[in-house]
């Protein structure tokens, strides 16, 4: 009769999965371990030894909770305490392919983007990343935002007719005047600026001078805090038009912040007027 041993083998296999279970039950995961170890080392600030220790949790177990977390506290070390940008990229690349959730691979991607531009000034590479940004939001105003970076990068790489182009694009699709908030208002003054350093850089001085008059005009304390006059004043000395160019020099000298540089740029002008072809002495 083969009744008995089959029950005592069954019963062999039960305690031995209880057991097993047990064991198991007990055990902390290695990833789990060695993410607790990098948030102790963390609390240390023995950054280099947390992030060996995030390295270790992502590499046992890629697709786990825990290694997500471990590329959440990772990059923020290494951009913010280590300032190890190039490992930080390493983080946000395992979130863009790892997380489940939309919203953080989107920003992950903007803060690979960000570091390529801001901190490494990989302006070409940060051209690509911005790219794949910008094709991957609907929101006109988050679009406009991606599209003055690229405008930024173009205009750090030389490439100044596609830097016009974005600019003027972004600019063209910010809400209309009154109805955005003020950090838009601010976003928006400063891809003013751009565009007119930018026209600068295309010899299209005339042009750079309209944009520059409207600043003033638009935000006259934020103009001067940001020398739109003397950005003015250079677009009309390049046009030859040494009179504007002063005009707009002698209305900074009220409040300006660096009078003996106004002070010389104009007697500078004033010289170079006078010895214009056809001119007749000074003009006052």
């Amino acid at each position: 009769m083969k009744t008995v041993p089959d029950k005592m083998c069954t019963k062999k296999n039960l305690a031995a999965t209880i057991i097993a279970a047990v064991f198991l039950s007990s055990c902390t995961p290695s990833e789990k371990t060695d993410y607790k170890k990098g948030l102790s080392e963390m609390e240390k600030k023995h950054f280099s030894e947390a992030l060996t220790h995030f390295d270790k949790t992502m590499q046992r177990a890629p697709d786990s909770p825990t290694a997500l977390e471990a590329a959440r506290r990772g990059t923020i070390i290494a951009s913010y305490e280590t300032h190890d940008f190039k490992r930080a990229l390493k983080y946000e690349q395992f979130l863009l392919l790892k997380s489940p959730s939309t919203a953080e691979r989107y920003h992950a991607q903007k803060r690979k983007a960000q570091i390529y531009f801001e901190n490494l000034q990989d302006y070409e590479t940060a051209v690509g990343e911005l790219s794949k940004l910008y094709a991957e939001t609907e929101d006109m105003v988050e679009k406009a935002m991606v599209q003055i970076q690229m405008a930024r990068c173009e205009f750090q790489l030389g490439r100044f007719p596609q830097s016009e182009s974005d600019a003027r694009n972004a600019i063209s699709s910010m809400p209309p005047q009154g109805s955005e908030t003020q950090e838009l208002k601010d976003t928006l003054f400063s891809a003013r600026i751009l565009l007119g350093n930018i026209l600068v850089a295309e010899k299209k001085f005339a042009d750079a001078a309209k944009v520059y008059l409207d600043l003033q005009k638009q935000d006259p304390v934020k103009a001067a805090k940001e020398n739109v006059g003397v950005s003015l004043a250079i677009s009309y000395e390049e046009q030859g038009d040494y009179k504007s160019a002063i005009a707009a020099l002698e209305n900074l000298k009220s409040g300006g912040s660096t009078p003996e540089y106004i002070e010389l740029r104009i007697r500078k002008l004033k010289e170079r007027q006078k010895n214009q072809p056809g001119a007749k002495g000074a003009h006052k």
